[in-house]
Order: structure tokens, then C-alpha cells, then sequence
């Protein structure tokens, strides 16, 4: 059956349309998650101070939209991120997790935590972030330069992040082994993704970081539709495949670097959504970012609401949650395309 360009269309608007609303029931169900609860009209009296309420105000502003905001962007960056590599390594398993940049990360906080040490480092959360984000960046341009030196070979790529995962991990348990049992604590409850680690200040932070990429990303989804097909294609039709790489490299892994850095690990996130979009409106790049962004941040929230209900008084944080979930799904990703890995 032959379907009209504008039937099409029509089609994978209708898909976004329901994203977007899941997405906004997400929204509402985590301000709406914990001890306060805020029915639509006190959310929206409080928000817009129709109501004199400086306690659920401070909750509201400072507690639940700062969580909001920090599934939204962890969950924009790290599913678009997966998309893009996954688009450009033409290997259905890359995403910035597997890439090994969550290990560097990880490393550069043990080395901050157990650097806290009198002349060394004045330890502060940003000390942490800062030396985590080095980690993150070393790692991309690690890979960068094998990348480089190998033409970006798809299989070169992933093996190097595979290499440097592993390193990376037992450099962090060297560190751990020789460290006392607060920083081995401190480097633990790092590693674990939450989104309530940030302020207002490191959101804009990240904002600054994250939003100028996804816009490009966005912008240049024609091109990335054209490198589905080989390199050779897509340069004849005028696509410079090489500066499209490069670039799309270099800004997945800074907005990652930004998201871990600030949060932690979140595991599988960039690699799950894109297929899960894919399999419902294939591989049209113009549409497979923006409902990657939706159903990212989507699934985010809703592991974090599992993790805020599931034991509560307790909180588990998101990332332990998303790698539950990950995992299996992971397995199906790798078992489904057993042979063109």
C-alpha cells in the first residue's frame, strides 16, 4: 500500500502528539510524587502565586521542577546522543554509555574525592564535576584520536570505548582500594545516577550546553538520514561525511559529558529510546530525534517515580533503575542483530 507524503506526515505528527502528552502526564505525576501533593489547580495557583504559600512554593520551585528539568535534559541529551552514534557507527549498540564516557567520568570524580586531601583540592560538588567532566573528555578525545587515526571505523570506535571502559573501571577500584571507607562511600553514591543532585545553577548550566546541540542535531537531521545509507552515497548527494562525524562526535560526547558529570551514571537511556522510536516510526531522522527526546525524558521520569515510590520512605536513585530496566532490553538489541554487529 502506497502512502501519500502528506498521509505520512500526518502520521508520524499523530505519534508525536501522543508522545507529547505522555510526556506531559510524566510531568505532572513526578511534581505530583512524594509527601506534598499538588492537585492541577493548587500546581498551577502555586506556580503562578495566586496563592500565598511559601511552602509549597519552595517545594514546587526548588524540589520537584529542579527534578523535572534534570529528566528532561539527562533524558534529550543522552537519547539523542545514542541516536546520533548509533547513526554514525552504523552499529545499533553504540550509545554514550557503551562508549565507555560514563567510566571517565567516574574516574575523574574518584580522583577529585580522594584527592581531598589539605594542600591538594578544596572539595566542593563543583571540584567533583569539574575533574568528572575532565574524565568524560579525555575519554571522547581518546577516542577521537583512534577514531582519527583509523577513519572512524564503526568497529574501531566501539572497541576503543570497550578499552577504555575498562580501563577507566580499574583505574577507579585502584583508587578505591587505596582510599578510606568515607571517599570509597563518596565515590559510590557518585556513580549512582540521581536527578536530584543539581540547583538551579548547574540547570543552566547545562542548558547552555545541551540545548544549542539538540537544536543543531535537529537541523542537520536531513543529512543524517542521507549517511544511512554508505559514506560514498551520502558524499555524492553532498554531505560532508567526515565533518558530520567528527561533529556529531565531539557534541554527543560533550553533552553527555555534561549530563554525567552533573548527575552521574544513567545507564541505556541513549540506547534504548532511539530503537524503541525506530520501531515505531522507522528511521526518518527528522522525527526520530525529537520522539527520542520525548520518550527519553519519558522513561526517565517514570524510573525516577518508581524509584521515589518503590521503598518509600527511601529513595532509589534513577540510574540503578533504568540499568534494571536496561539491561534486558540491551540483550534483546544485541540477540536481534547477532549478525550485523
Amino acid at each position: 500500500m502506497v502512502v501519500s507524503h502528506k498521509q505520512y506526515t500526518k502520521n508520524k505528527f499523530s505519534t508525536g502528539i501522543i508522545l507529547a502528552l505522555i510526556l506531559l502526564i510524566a510531568i505532572i505525576l513526578s511534581i505530583n510524587t512524594g509527601n506534598i501533593k499538588f492537585g492541577i489547580f493548587k500546581l498551577f495557583s502555586v506556580f503562578f502565586r495566586f496563592e500565598d504559600n511559601p511552602t509549597l512554593l519552595h517545594v514546587l520551585l526548588n524540589i520537584r521542577l529542579p527534578r523535572v528539568v534534570n529528566a528532561l535534559l539527562a533524558g534529550a541529551a543522552l537519547s539523542v546522543s545514542g541516536a546520533i552514534m548509533q547513526n554514525l557507527l552504523k552499529n545499533p549498540l553504540a550509545s554514550p554509555f557503551t562508549l565507555g564516557i560514563s567510566h571517565g567520568a567516574v574516574f575523574g570524580a574518584a580522583v577529585a574525592i580522594t584527592l581531598n586531601k589539605g594542600i591538594f583540592l578544596s572539595y566542593s560538588i563543583y571540584t567533583v564535576v569539574f575533574f568528572a567532566f575532565i574524565g568524560a573528555i579525555l575519554t571522547m578525545l581518546i577516542i577521537l584520536f583512534i577514531g582519527a587515526i583509523k577513519g572512524f571505523s564503526a568497529y574501531v570506535v566501539i572497541l576503543a570505548g570497550v578499552g577504555l571502559s575498562s580501563l577507566f573501571a580499574s583505574l577507579t577500584m585502584l583508587l578505591q582500594y587505596f582510599s578510606t571507607d568515607e571517599e570509597v562511600a563518596a565515590i559510590v553514591f557518585w556513580t549512582f545516577g540521581d536527578l536530584n543532585k543539581t540547583t538551579w545553577n548547574e540547570i543552566y548550566i547545562m542548558l547552555l550546553i545541551v540545548i544549542p546541540s539538540l537544536v543543531y542535531f535537529i537541523l542537520k537531521s536531513p543529512q543524517y538520514n542521507i549517511t544511512i545509507w554508505d559514506d560514498a552515497t551520502a558524499m555524492s548527494l553532498g554531505v560532508n561525511v567526515k565533518m558530520l562525524k567528527i561533529t556529531g562526535l565531539i557534541l554527543t560526547c560533550l553533552i553527555t559529558a555534561a549530563i554525567v558529570s552533573f548527575m552521574g551514571i544513567i545507564g541505556f537511556i541513549g540506547l534504548i529510546s532511539p530503537h524503541i522510536i525506530r520501531l515505531i516510526i522507522g528511521n526518518d531522522h527528522r522525527f526520530l530525534l525529537p520522539y527520542s527526546i520525548f520518550l527519553g525524558s519519558t522513561i526517565l521520569l517514570f524510573s525516577d517515580i518508581i524509584g521515589r515510590i518503590i521503598l518509600t520512605p527511601a529513595t532509589i536513585p534513577v540510574g540503578i533503575i533504568t540499568s534494571l530496566f536496561g539491561v534486558p532490553i540491551f540483550f534483546y538489541i544485541l540477540l536481534k542483530n547477532k549478525g550485523t554487529i
